[in-house]
């Protein structure tokens, strides 16, 4: 009832006060992207582009943008953010910073303060590193990248060794860090 409209109308005046954005972006970084935009109430300030690897992210427009020529990318006032976790943050940053008086209390995807932010950041690049790992384990067992047996054996332990460290965490809390969910939920 008039609590849901409340919510409403206060999020569409956090979404008006958040500038819009272009997104370049596929699979898992995209999934990852959207959800936390959804969660921190920014979705609607930004724009999916379409994107044709090879092509894209190859043209010389896209290439001004960013150099390397990376997907994901977000476009923001005054240049480009790639790398999922880093648009992740700045957009909760930007969520943040879009909160008003009456949402001040409300808990960020994004900590303000520092020595959460530094565990959820933790938690992000162990996150970065489990999903590359995991990809070469599948790129090696199904032959899309070389390698001997012994380079499987370790690549599986620290895949192995990753996904314990999860698990003996949420084992015991819901949340990677603190009591409510955060980017490193994400």
């Amino acid at each position: 009832g008039a609590r849901r409209e409340e919510r409403e109308r206060e999020r569409e005046r956090r979404v008006a006060r958040v500038a819009m954005y272009d997104l370049y972006a596929l699979g898992p970084p995209l999934y990852k992207i959207k959800a936390a935009s959804l969660v921190a109430g920014i979705w609607d300030s930004i724009t999916e582009k379409p994107v044709v690897l090879g092509l894209t992210n190859a043209a010389p427009s896209f290439l001004e943008r960013n150099p390397r020529g990376q997907v994901p990318t977000l476009e923001v006032e005054g240049g480009s953010i790639f790398e999922s976790n880093a648009i992740c943050r700045y957009l909760c940053n930007e969520a943040l910073s879009a909160l008003t008086a009456a949402t001040a209390s409300a808990r960020p995807l994004y900590p303000r303060d520092p020595t959460t932010r530094a565990l959820v950041d933790c938690w992000l690049d162990l996150d970065c590193e489990l999903f590359l790992t995991v990809k070469d384990v599948f790129d090696l067992t199904l032959g899309f990248k070389k390698g001997d047996k012994r380079e499987g054996v370790e690549l599986t332990k620290k895949m192995t060794d990753y996904l314990r460290a999860l698990e003996n965490k949420l084992s015991s809390s819901t949340y990677l860090v603190g009591d409510s969910m955060t980017l490193a939920d994400v």
